[in-house]
């Protein structure tokens, strides 16, 4: 509970002389209390400890050369496990990067939907390929099935696409639609719009805004994306090719076009 939420429900009831008097009273009783929850004040013995009470949760712990942690609970295994055996539907697997703790990456890997099941996690402080490549290794040995009825979806990063088709060469990779537009759109900002350029609405003759420019720009390449086949894919591409900048041609023809099976 918040100090301030603390503080207000004590107010509300009889404590007694010793009871916290303002907000700051409360938050420093919460981290006072807090901190004496901790096993120590150390946090790699923290991490070393919990390891050795959460036995099996740890599939991997490494601090030097590099943090590398993967964590993979046996229950979530083993409902994965009964998932593969059971469901005749495809399993899309997700990878991302969550969020930074400090210089410590955190990353939940193969979320599949309806519901999320979180089957393991990736901690680490470097993108290095040999860190995924061991993340990849382990999952492999937890999970060797897991191709037969999985397909792969990731934000791009090319260290952990590179250890699944070690270990997965069968496994169909997918880029996430989330992160490609968002880094089509960023490209656009950056290298299609100039403001030397007198882009003009057709209906009034007033000239376009950047954001306007910016959104048809992505209203063409998201119907690019959506066709069926890559060849209506390449067609298409060619029919809007002569409309885009020089520089944000040059983008999509080295970024997307090259993957753009995976989308």
């Amino acid at each position: 509970m918040p100090g301030a939420a603390a503080y207000k429900t004590l107010v509300a009831t009889n404590g007694d002389v010793e009871a916290p008097r303002n907000a700051a009273q409360c938050q420093y009783r919460r981290q006072k209390y807090l901190k004496n929850q901790k096993i120590t004040c150390d946090e790699i013995k923290n991490l070393i400890l919990l390891s050795y009470e959460l036995n099996g949760f740890y599939k991997l712990l490494q601090l030097q050369p590099e943090t590398s942690i993967v964590l993979m609970h046996d229950q979530m295994k083993q409902q994965f496990a009964n998932l593969l055996t059971k469901t005749k539907e495809i399993i899309p697997l997700y990878y991302d990067t969550t969020f930074s703790l400090g210089e410590i990456c955190f990353s939940k890997e193969f979320r599949f939907l309806t519901p999320i099941l979180p089957l393991a996690i990736l901690m680490h402080d470097s993108k290095r390929e040999l860190v995924h490549e061991r993340f990849v290794q382990i999952i492999n040995h937890e999970r060797p099935d897991l191709h037969k009825k999985s397909i792969l979806v990731t934000d791009g990063e090319n260290a952990l696409k590179n250890a699944f088709q070690t270990d997965y060469p069968t496994m169909l990779q997918l880029r996430c639609w989330n992160h490609a537009i968002k880094d089509i759109k960023l490209a656009a900002k950056r290298y299609y719009y100039n403001d030397q350029e007198n882009h003009v609405n057709d209906d009034d003759s007033v000239p376009k805004t950047k954001k306007e420019i910016i959104a048809d720009v992505m209203d063409s390449i998201t119907n690019l994306l959506r066709v069926s086949t890559r060849a209506e894919s390449l067609a298409e591409f060619q029919n809007i090719l002569q409309s885009w900048s020089i520089k944000f041609r040059k983008y999509m023809e080295t970024y997307i076009l090259p993957i753009i099976d995976e989308l």
